[in-house]
């Protein structure tokens, strides 16, 4: 499963529409909000200062050629054992 996952792009639209739920439901929940506003003053534009969930243009604007290459990379054979 893990090496020879195929991802079609209504995949990718499903699990987009998935992530920006959740997006929202993070910048509802007010002590997240809190932590993000915070990180992103002590750290700035640095990743540390992002937010985990990204942003719904961060979501929007991923390819499917981007997930897969992301995928390829981090989840071959030699880096799962």
């Amino acid at each position: 499963m893990i090496t020879s996952a195929t991802l079609t792009g209504a995949d990718v639209e499903s699990e987009r529409d998935v992530i920006d739920e959740e997006i929202a439901m993070h910048a509802d929940e007010t002590s997240d909000h809190i932590h993000d506003l915070f990180a992103e003053q002590l750290w700035g534009r640095s990743p540390l200062g992002r937010s985990i969930t990204g942003t719904p243009e961060s979501v929007a604007g991923l390819t499917r050629q981007q997930v897969i290459g992301w995928y390829r990379r981090r989840c071959e054979p030699s880096s799962t054992m």
